[in-house]
């Protein structure tokens, strides 16, 4: 099953998010509910979830600050916004975090819907593309990943030309190729 986490600061919103939809029947449980974004960064890392629903205006961190710091952490996650607010900055920052979707609301049953059924889709396009091994980021996604429940599934379907049954270590090696050095520094000395 897929996990998602709702956050939002009113309960109405997270309780019309829970009712209107049969999650199960679409193999997502919901594990956990959070009222801002602070609250819900301390959630994620016990819960792992890998699909958000997230207001965008919060007391204590708003969505946008939550969501930020979340796709660094879980870069496989999904995240859908939700707002009463059609600002234009929040738009072009969910673009760039690449968010499923931005529902405005009072949302209706078919625009969560449709978000929800984006979200399984990218979460299972990205399981099931075996290219997705050889991008930069695959290092990072199997050291996300390593604690889920559902590791050595993620893993089975990747296919790879490794055993995990037996103890491993993963290395992690970021280099950093715009570092240059001044020969002529090395030289003088």
């Amino acid at each position: 099953m897929y996990r998602l986490l709702i956050i939002d600061d009113e309960s109405s919103t997270r309780e019309q998010i829970r009712a209107s939809i049969n999650w199960n029947k679409m193999n997502i449980e919901i594990v956990g509910e959070a009222e801002d974004g602070l609250q819900a960064l301390i959630l994620s890392e016990k819960l792992l979830p890998d699909i958000v629903i997230c207001d965008v205006r919060m007391p204590h961190m708003d969505g946008i600050s939550f969501a930020m710091e979340f796709t660094s952490r879980f870069p496989s996650a999904q995240l859908i916004f939700i707002s009463g607010y059609a600002d234009k900055s929040y738009l072009q920052t969910a673009v760039r975090l690449s968010a499923v979707d931005y529902i405005f609301k009072p949302f209706t049953l078919s625009d969560l819907l449709n978000a929800v059924e984006k979200a399984l889709h990218r979460l299972r396009t990205f399981v099931h593309d075996k290219s997705n091994y050889t991008d930069d980021d695959f290092a990072l996604k199997v050291l996300y990943k390593s604690s889920a429940p559902d590791f050595k599934r993620y893993l089975s379907d990747l296919e790879l030309p490794v055993s995990f049954d037996e103890p491993y270590s993963v290395i992690l090696i970021r280099l950093n190729s715009g570092i240059t050095f001044s020969s002529q520094k090395i030289l003088d000395s």
